[in-house]
């Protein structure tokens, strides 16, 4: 079963190109947050995505370093995205499987953070797809 995106709890900062929206820090003002909530209709493991524009598109200069936090029912999972790598962006990046369960979105949440980041951070999107 297939879940759409995932409502924003807070955004950094969002345009229009090329009909999509794309949240970008701008590589301005580092430490913010951009929080996904998911609302959970069926506990059990979930493959987490994101997305992002493809490297020739808008904020082409990307970090390699950008903090993604999933908390989820296990526990909280701690990653680094790499969104300078060649090929990456443009197609929906595989964060892993995690365990979600019925718990209030303000506890189970992807969060991409601009923290240590070496330059600009974009997201398009979060989809959980349950396994």
């Amino acid at each position: 079963m297939r879940y759409g995106l995932i409502p924003l709890r807070f955004i950094l900062a969002g345009q229009l190109a090329g009909g999509a929206v794309i949240f970008t820090d701008g590589n301005t003002g580092k430490g913010k947050t951009l929080t996904f909530a998911p609302d959970i209709p069926e506990p059990g493991s979930y493959r987490v995505y994101v997305k992002y524009p493809a490297g020739a598109s808008v904020d082409a200069d990307r970090s390699s370093l950008v903090p993604v936090t999933i908390t989820h029912a296990a526990g909280t999972t701690r990653l680094t995205l790499d969104q300078k790598s060649t090929g990456q962006g443009g197609d929906w990046d595989d964060l892993g499987v995690y365990l979600f369960d019925r718990r209030s979105s303000s506890i189970q949440k992807i969060t991409i953070d601009t923290e240590g980041t070496d330059a600009p951070v974009v997201i398009n999107a979060v989809k959980l797809v349950k396994v």
